[in-house]
């Protein structure tokens, strides 16, 4: 996923992010009862208010937001509803600097990789 990478301009960036952001999101409100794995590693062009639907995915158990720009802790907070997340893969988040406090509510979590991020 390198949405946003391949667009020539700025405008056209932003654009695609857009794009790619309200598919995300229309994905996550049809499938959140049923979605198990979402791998969303390198995606350059997606916001983080998008992320922040994923609390409305109760079966969710394998989450990839690897190699993510601009990552913070505040997007991550919903993810304390999700009881099912087994493992959450974290890694390369340059700009992630502290964990989400609620993280700590997803009892099942079993893994979670934080390699490369640097606080």
């Amino acid at each position: 996923c390198l949405t946003g990478r391949a667009a020539p301009g700025r405008a056209a960036q932003a654009a695609a992010a857009a794009a790619f952001a309200a598919v995300v999101v229309a994905v996550v409100d049809r499938t959140r009862r049923q979605l198990k794995t979402l791998k969303l590693s390198q995606c350059f062009g997606l916001n983080t208010a998008a992320l922040e639907r994923l609390g409305d995915c109760t079966a969710l158990t394998t989450l990839q937001l690897s190699s993510f720009p601009g990552l913070a802790a505040a997007a991550l907070e919903q993810l304390g509803d999700c009881a099912a997340l087994t493992t959450l893969d974290l890694s390369y988040c340059s700009s992630l600097a502290v964990l989400p406090a609620r993280l700590g509510d997803c009892t099942a979590l079993k893994t979670l990789n934080l390699r490369g991020c640097s606080s």
